[in-house]
């Protein structure tokens, strides 16, 4: 792959696609940092978007 001037980047760098890439991690890593989104603890899918549901509208 070619580096981009400084050798840091690639050519076809794209920064607005970055800075909606680290929102979407942000995001990603605050529903994380809730135990039982981290570890899957609920076992059955309806309860476990139940939970994404209820971290996302406290975030």
């Amino acid at each position: 792959m070619r580096k981009g001037a400084g050798g840091c980047r690639p050519v076809g760098h794209d920064a607005d696609l970055d800075k909606e890439r680290n929102t979407v991690e942000r995001l990603i890593n605050k529903l994380k940092a809730w135990r039982g989104i981290a570890t899957r603890y609920d076992k059955i899918p309806q309860s476990y978007l139940a939970g994404l549901h209820l971290r996302a509208s406290m975030i």
